[in-house]
């Protein structure tokens, strides 16, 4: 694909079979005949780690200002929301943390307009500028969280279909689980990325790429 774009020697890409595969076979990381990855959508929102005791978020933070290492506290925007199957999860008042992105739905975007008359040049501009609302505690549960990854100490698939169960709110994260060899990989991980372009207009949400992690 780089080849054909003309891009194969540019020093602003990087070529997935060329510089993660093929480097980490290289550097005996991997083994190419037993390669297993997660390939997940990468949505387009707001990224928010937030502490839950058992089903309740008690306090948020996203990243804010990064370039001066300063994170902005959402507490007073989410604190409180419940994830009401968490109740069942049998976890009772543990506390641990979550990572997730906030986006917006088409449904939800068309229910704010009906309801406030506000309106939003794109998905990711509505779900920053809730969050910059003076009354945003009020809107927030027109925002979804798609749960990324958490401090549980658990297997990745684990971690991903607990969440995916009880800490969700309409929209889960979608993954696939791809194993094999270096060539099955390759081609596992090109359909995923095909299928998701070619549904991304369809999609009554946002992603602007995929995430491909080992596991």
């Amino acid at each position: 694909d780089a080849r054909r774009d003309g891009v194969y020697d540019s020093n602003s890409v990087s070529i997935f079979e060329r510089d993660f595969l093929a480097k980490h076979i290289s550097q005996g990381l991997i083994d190419p005949n037993d390669i297993h990855l997660i390939v997940s959508l990468k949505y387009d929102g707001i990224s928010v780690e937030n502490t839950v005791k058992g089903s309740t978020i008690i306090s948020s933070c996203s990243r804010g200002d990064t370039a001066n290492n300063e994170a902005s506290d959402l507490t007073p925007i989410l604190g409180g929301m419940e994830f009401h199957r968490a109740k069942n999860a049998n976890i009772e008042d543990k506390e641990f943390g979550i990572k997730f992105e906030y986006i917006i739905t088409d449904y939800n975007l068309n229910r704010i307009r009906q309801r406030f008359g506000i309106d939003y040049v794109n998905r990711r501009n509505a779900v920053i500028g809730i969050f910059g609302r003076l009354d945003a505690r009020q809107l927030r549960d027109y925002l979804t969280p798609v749960p990324l990854e958490s401090s549980l100490n658990v297997d990745r698939i684990t971690e991903i279909e607990f969440l995916n169960r009880y800490y969700t709110k309409g929209e889960t994260l979608r993954y696939i689980e791809v194993r094999g060899n270096y060539s099955q990989v390759l081609y596992q991980v090109n359909e995923f990325v095909k299928e998701a372009n070619t549904l991304r207009e369809m999609m009554p949400f946002a992603y602007d790429g995929v995430v491909v992690e080992y596991f």
